[in-house]
């Protein structure tokens, strides 16, 4: 079997690509035919019906999407989309309103219940789909597990409990794993360049304040910033979550954009894709999108 055929049966999730809408209010049931039929022109119903954004996050995505050739979201389709997406995709909402059907889209994500250092060969192959690998670099591909000194014995054990040769070839760069404590930004600047690193790792439970500047820098630093959790999964470019039994690549298209990433489409169909709203990822994603629409890539759902 190839790696994607491999990928795939890895981390295909049950995300749903339609809706039983048949007992919802006739107006619901009209907005979502509307948000079925335009808004699978240009990808699957699973992307969006696996996210969720604000009310104002929705509107701008819908704005982006009526600009996009072909969509065929014209302004009143677009008010019958965003009130599907507003009703039942948004992040953080309470119940729905009176008359409209709970949700059937999953709970809260979780973390696999599979030992951490056996998701690490899974979230590293998925970077094989990022179109740009090839000018990252040669040589080994070096990805610093990032600790603090609260976790210097789990570090250990996490490298101990890795087996080298389930970690697959990048390019055909061999993967090298370099422990990495973390102290100040600057002195973690300072070894990612020294030591060569190519990504990040961060291990799970690391103190929420150091995740945050270990990201900040990994990302200005074109990292690739790596997790094994969906907690984490905000601060990186690919992390994972279960769905059921197995695991499921978790891609955030805005970090992938702005380390420069451009992942194959293959990849983000057997992935939950989410966006940062925060990061300004919008116009960058945009831009690789009208780049690479030719060469069969999609950075954005």
């Amino acid at each position: 079997m190839s790696a994607l055929g491999l990928l795939v049966v890895a981390v295909l999730g049950s995300a749903p690509d339609a809706l039983d809408v048949s007992s919802w209010p006739a107006e619901k049931q009209a907005q979502y035919r509307v948000f079925a039929v335009r808004c699978s022109k240009c990808h699957s119903l699973a992307r969006p019906l696996s996210a969720r954004m604000t009310p104002e996050g929705w509107r701008a995505y819908v704005k982006k999407m009526t600009r996009r050739s072909g969509s065929g979201i014209n302004e009143e389709a677009a008010e019958a989309i965003l009130g599907f997406l507003t009703t039942n995709l948004v992040k953080g909402a309470a119940a729905p309103p009176a008359g409209t059907p709970p949700q059937e889209t999953a709970p809260a994500p979780k973390a696999p219940t599979q030992a951490p250092e056996t998701l690490l060969p899974l979230v590293l192959r998925a970077l094989t789909y990022d179109r740009t690998l090839p000018d990252r670099g040669t040589g080994p591909f070096v990805v610093a597990v990032a600790f603090d000194g609260a976790q210097r014995t789990r570090a250990g054990e996490f490298m101990a409990a890795v087996d080298p040769t389930t970690l697959p070839a990048l390019r055909n760069r061999t993967v090298r794993l370099l422990e990495l404590e973390l102290t100040d930004p600057a002195e973690f600047r300072r070894l990612v360049a020294e030591k060569n690193v190519q990504a990040v790792l961060v291990l799970p439970g690391l103190a929420p304040s150091t995740l945050s500047w270990v990201c900040a820098a990994t990302q200005e630093l074109k990292r690739y910033g790596l997790a094994l959790t969906p907690e984490q999964a905000p601060n990186a470019v690919v992390a994972i979550e279960a769905n059921g039994a197995k695991p499921r690549l978790v891609v955030n298209a805005s970090r992938a954009s702005a380390v420069g990433a451009e992942f194959d489409r293959t990849l983000l169909q057997v992935s939950r894709v989410v966006v940062d709203e925060e990061s300004g990822g919008d116009r960058l994603r945009a831009g690789q999108a009208n780049a690479r629409r030719d060469a069969g890539t999609t950075p954005l759902p």
